[in-house]
């Protein structure tokens, strides 16, 4: 029978190897977008411009996604702020139709769920706290 520490000392080891590799994700979508507008060119031509402060982006989101795979309070707060932006956002956009001229027809509950999916990072820090590790700690 588990008792109440262990219990939460398990809840914390586990909250802090999802927020690893969620740091490993985030990382892997950073490296992954910054081969869409290089590799693969689009079919309407971006300025140099565009192209460079994309590349910026792609480079902060790979070192934001190694720094939390390395447990730093920061970084996984940032990962976390990002993840729910896009989450925001996107139920955002569900709600007002993406702005199309017929627009899908998304239900209370799928909007809500996109909300839900964008706090669990949220959680996940808020368990795995006690295991992440604070800048002063580092330096």
């Amino acid at each position: 029978m588990l008792d109440g520490k262990l219990a939460v000392n398990i809840l914390r080891k586990i909250g802090a190897v999802l927020v690893q590799l969620s740091g490993a994700m985030f990382s892997l979508m950073g490296l992954g977008c910054s081969s869409i507008g290089t590799i693969f060119p689009y079919r309407i031509p971006q300025s140099h411009l565009y192209i460079f402060f994309q590349l910026v982006v792609c480079v902060v989101v790979v070192l934001v996604g190694v720094a939390t795979m390395f447990r730093f309070r920061i970084a996984a707060m940032a990962m976390a702020g990002c993840f729910l932006a896009v989450c925001i956002d996107e139920a955002y956009g569900m709600a007002h139709g993406f702005f199309l001229p017929q627009p899908p027809h998304y239900s209370g509950f799928q909007i809500v769920t996109q909300l839900l999916v964008g706090l669990i990072p949220v959680v996940l820090i808020a368990f795995a706290w006690p295991r992440l590790r604070s800048i002063r700690r580092t330096i």
